[in-house]
């Protein structure tokens, strides 16, 4: 609800109670977020096996019981056996440096995430960027558009009806009516 107050950090193994015992973060978090009222959306590196093999974006109802109890601290044990799920999840097949929440949608911009992983000749967003416009309600991807390099670190930005995104060589890009 705009209170960024207790957003966590973005680390994992932190989050994921390694240090804690059985308690967890009961927080959404993840390496970039959005937020409206009701809800909280964040992308998460997805590990299988010690690999990594991607990353997953989670759509959180922020109304939840478990989520809205502010008397509670924020790594806590499971309430009635049951942490906080997030209403849906859905593979994405970029790897974030930024997300922007405007009406219904999520538009995610990095760098192309295909089978394999970025290689690190990419990391540095030269050789290639996306945006993608997924749905809000149930995380499915809508629409996908290539850009010759990638955003820079939350270079996206929403007005006027346009999408404006800002690139590692220095382009800004316009998308919209």
């Amino acid at each position: 609800s705009g209170d960024f107050s207790r957003t966590p950090v973005a680390f994992a193994w932190l989050a994921n109670g390694r240090s804690f015992g059985s308690k967890k973060l009961a927080r959404p978090y993840g390496v970039t977020m959005a937020f409206d009222e009701t809800s909280a959306y964040c992308i998460r590196s997805h590990w299988a096996r010690a690999e990594h093999s991607g990353y997953k974006l989670y759509g959180w109802d922020l109304r939840d019981e478990y989520l809205t109890d502010a008397s509670e601290p924020d790594f806590r044990a499971p309430k009635d056996g049951k942490y906080a799920i997030p209403s849906w999840e859905a593979d994405i097949a970029v790897r974030p440096r930024g997300m922007l929440l405007s009406g219904d949608r999520l538009y995610v911009g990095g760098m192309p995430n295909k089978e394999g992983g970025v290689t690190e000749e990419a990391l540095d967003g030269m050789k290639g960027g996306v945006i993608s416009v997924i749905s809000a309600t149930d995380g499915q991807t809508l629409a996908s558009f290539e850009l010759t390099t990638a955003p820079v670190w939350d270079g996206i930005a929403a007005a006027n009806k346009h999408l404006v995104i800002t690139s590692v060589d220095g382009t800004v890009h316009s998308l919209g009516e």
